[in-house]
This record gives structure tokens, C-alpha cells and sequence, in this order.
């Protein structure tokens, strides 16, 4: 039951850093929420299976959660609009954004990576060895199409072009989206 919870709280979680809906300037989820609900489900699923590789991934989103914190408390302040308010620092502000996307999503990749190794832990002691080479699998596809968008992302400082930046951030947000469609997978088999 636990380990049910644990999952589908890491399910929201990852939903909720996804999709970013802003009222005005004000996001009515921030991906500090997210991540609190992902720390939480990580917190259940340790609580009832004792693995390191969910201890590092509770680390990790910690650490994603209180930059989240800082960056939502420095856009509401309007701290974000300082950098690059004339067209000269315009590629600076982009360079700074793209480096922090980067940084973020490099911890995001593994945060996700040792979902992947801990719920392959844990199938392989439930004798779900099925199961368990499934998520081999989607662990090391997953890694490789983000990696290749982070890679794309890094390129994207050095393009100015607008519609490559939009692409690339679409194609991470697929990729991230099947990650959460595989967390739904891993629900429905600790449900049973």
C-alpha cells in the first residue's frame, strides 16, 4: 500500500513539474511543489523498502526542490528582470537561463535514473524478474533521449534561433512525459 502511494505521488509530482501554468506572472503550480511531492512519495516508498538508490534520489530532489524554492522566490521578487533588460546582456541572460536548464535537468536525469535502479532493486527481490529487464530497459532508453536533449540544449546557446529552442524544450518535455507514463506503469504493478 505504501509503495502504491509512494509511486503515484511521484507520478503527480513529475506531472506537476511538467506542466507549468502561469496566471499572468504567477505559476499556479511552481516545480517547488513538485518536487515536494516527489520527495514525498520517495520518502514513503523508503519508509517501506530500504534502498540506497532511493536514499540518493531523495537527495537529489532536495536539491532540485530548494533551487526551485530560490528561483520561484527571485521571480516573484523580480530579480529575474534584471538580468538582460537591454538588448546588449540579451545573449547573456540566455546563456545564464540555458546553463541553469541544463544544471536542472541534469539532476532532474538523476533524480530519475535512481527511481529506475531502486524500483529494479525492488523488482528483482519481489522475484519480478520480468518486470525488473523491462525497466533495465526503459532506464537506459530513457537516459540516452535525455541525454541527447541535453546535449541539443547546450547547443541551443550557441543558436539563436528561437524555433530550435522551442523544439528542443518540446522534445524534452516527451521525453519526460514517458517517464511518467512508465512511473504509471510501475503503480498499476505494485497495485497488484
Amino acid at each position: 500500500m505504501m509503495l502504491e502511494q509512494g509511486y503515484n505521488k511521484i507520478f503527480w509530482g513529475f506531472l506537476l513539474t511538467i506542466f507549468n501554468i502561469n496566471v499572468g506572472l504567477l505559476r499556479i503550480f511552481p516545480d517547488f511543489i513538485g518536487y515536494f511531492v516527489i520527495c514525498l512519495g520517495l520518502l514513503k516508498i523508503q519508509k517501506e523498502y530500504q534502498n540506497n538508490n532511493f536514499k540518493i534520489a531523495i537527495i537529489f530532489t532536495n536539491i532540485l526542490l530548494f533551487y526551485s524554492i530560490i528561483v520561484f522566490i527571485m521571480e516573484f521578487i523580480g530579480f529575474g528582470n534584471l538580468v538582460g533588460i537591454n538588448i546588449e546582456k540579451y545573449h547573456y541572460k540566455s546563456i545564464i537561463e540555458t546553463g541553469f536548464a541544463l544544471l536542472q535537468s541534469s539532476i532532474n536525469l538523476l533524480v530519475i535514473f535512481y527511481i529506475f535502479s531502486g524500483t529494479i532493486d525492488m523488482f528483482l527481490e519481489l522475484k519480478l524478474d520480468n518486470q525488473a529487464s523491462n525497466m533495465e530497459n526503459y532506464q537506459k532508453k530513457y537516459a540516452i533521449l535525455y541525454i541527447i536533449g541535453l546535449i541539443l540544449l547546450s547547443i541551443s546557446i550557441n543558436i539563436t534561433n528561437e524555433k530550435y529552442y522551442i523544439v528542443v524544450v518540446i522534445y524534452i518535455l516527451i521525453v519526460e512525459f514517458n517517464f511518467v507514463t512508465i512511473i504509471n506503469d510501475i503503480r498499476k504493478i505494485v497495485k497488484e
